[in-house]
């Protein structure tokens, strides 16, 4: 209730703008929802951390509503958001979809991941005021995709917020693998687990809280929350 009063106080429609992206990756056109902050306009030396939002039609407005009260708060930086609707058509089945023999993303997944890295930060990095920090948000199915970024070589985003995540088998392994190897830029990780999700689903995130938590490295900063006693829709919420 506290979160629905919050988001009605704050009057952000007109600082969300919507844009149809033409992606040859996936040889079809996207619709984004992007949020800018008032401040944008008004010094142009100041930059912005980003922040992709998968299943935006969920995420995006909970996640700007939370962010513009952490930034008044002074707990957070002001953020450029950027949201991918990925539930019109159910594209976030395609989207994100992985291969269960291996765990790694399909031709289509592939195609998903190269657009958002290949065509998405270019384009925000080349038309927009951003800083180095980046930040990639999903939830269920969504949540699993956004870690074939971190462990890549190169993860292109900083932090990683996953709620209620539907991981592939071999996720947690691949992941202690990259983690352990961190030795330059700090990785945050978020982590959440909620009633919700069915027992394999519940006992697959246990086991990487297990594995993330007993790593030892410094540069890897992580967080864990396990929602009991909230909805679904609750801790959505609780977990930005």
């Amino acid at each position: 209730m506290l979160l629905i009063i919050f988001i009605s106080n704050y009057n952000y429609s007109q600082n969300i703008h919507l844009k149809k992206f033409d992606s040859q990756e996936l040889e079809n056109d996207r619709y984004l929802k992007i949020y800018i902050p008032d401040s944008y306009q008004i010094d142009s030396t100041k930059v912005y951390p980003l922040t992709i939002v998968l299943d935006a039609e969920y995420l995006f407005d909970v996640y700007v509503g939370n962010s513009i009260l952490f930034a008044k708060k002074d707990k957070a930086p002001e953020q450029i958001i950027v949201g991918i609707n990925q539930n019109y058509n159910e594209e976030r089945y395609t989207d994100c979809s992985y291969d269960k023999e291996n765990s790694l993303p399909t031709y289509e997944g592939e195609s998903f991941y190269r657009f958002i890295r290949g065509e998405l930060l270019d384009y925000f990095e080349e038309n927009y005021r951003i800083s180095p920090f980046k930040t990639i948000i999903g939830n269920t199915l969504t949540a699993n995709f956004i870690n074939y970024f971190l462990i890549e070589e190169y993860p292109g985003f900083n932090a990683f917020i996953n709620i209620n995540p539907y991981y592939a088998m071999d996720m947690p392994t691949m992941l202690q693998q990259k983690i352990e190897t961190i030795n330059d830029e700090n990785i945050y990780y978020y982590l959440s687990n909620s009633k919700y999700n069915s027992e394999k689903r519940k006992d697959l995130i246990k086991v990487t809280h297990s594995v993330l938590n007993n790593i030892q490295n410094s540069k890897f900063k992580y967080k864990f929350d396990q929602f009991d006693n909230s909805s679904k829709t609750a801790s959505i919420g609780q977990s930005m």
